[in-house]
């Protein structure tokens, strides 16, 4: 296993991003179960965008080089990109990670447990891609959980185990795993995810999956 100081470690630009922003205020007045609270959304001001992004890159700072250091530690692991930007918009109902743009009207805390989320991503891409070398996680994910069918279930248990890794035994700061819970509660793929991670334990989800990831690259094609 590579020791911790030779991991590569990505620069995080954290910024927001106006082109976006009403981009995603349009989507969510559309497709958010809240649209007329979001008809009277008004913009932010240049102050308020100042504000939060400080706020975020501030609380990001206490636990950016832990954080990374332990993904890559933990998956054995290094990014792929030496730089990964991060788009904040003013709301956005899904968070996503290519490129990752969050919806900023969030506490500095759950920024934290979000980008954390979206950056396990990246090292655990999704594709069905049978060409992509990536399509091996799903593979996997398939042979873990074989009576699951929902992809966002398969993709996320051993996602969620990581970030408990993370935020239980590196940062040691339970509170970030509990907002990381509370989070799910709305989801009922991710309360079926949480489900199943109580069940099997976060640290042997995660030696289960490494265990099977030395099984695939060390097995031979056909």
């Amino acid at each position: 296993m590579e020791k911790e100081s030779s991991k590569k470690l990505p620069e995080i630009i954290i910024k927001y991003s106006p082109k976006l922003d009403p981009i995603f205020l349009g989507y969510i007045r559309q497709e958010s179960k809240h649209k007329e609270l979001w008809q009277k959304w008004k913009p932010w001001s240049i102050k308020q965008v100042e504000v939060k992004v400080a706020e975020h890159k501030k609380e990001w700072s206490k636990y950016e080089k832990d954080i990374l250091t332990g993904m890559c530690t933990v998956l054995n692991t290094n990014f792929h990109k030496n730089i990964i930007d991060v788009y904040l918009v003013a709301a956005n109902i899904r968070n996503f990670n290519d490129p990752i743009v969050i919806g900023g009207i969030i506490s500095p805390q759950e920024f934290v447990v979000t980008l954390t989320h979206e950056l396990v991503h990246e090292l655990l891409p999704y594709t069905e891609d049978k060409s992509s070398p990536d399509f091996i996680y799903l593979e996997i994910f398939k042979e873990m959980f074989p009576k699951e069918h929902r992809k966002t279930i398969l993709f996320h248990v051993v996602l969620y185990a990581i970030i408990e890794h993370l935020f239980k035994d590196i940062l040691q700061k339970p509170q970030l795993w509990d907002i990381a819970v509370k989070e799910t509660e709305t989801h009922e793929d991710y309360k079926k995810t949480i489900t199943i991670l109580k069940e099997q334990g976060y640290k042997n989800l995660i030696k289960e999956f490494k265990d099977q990831l030395t099984k695939y690259k060390t097995t031979p094609e056909k």
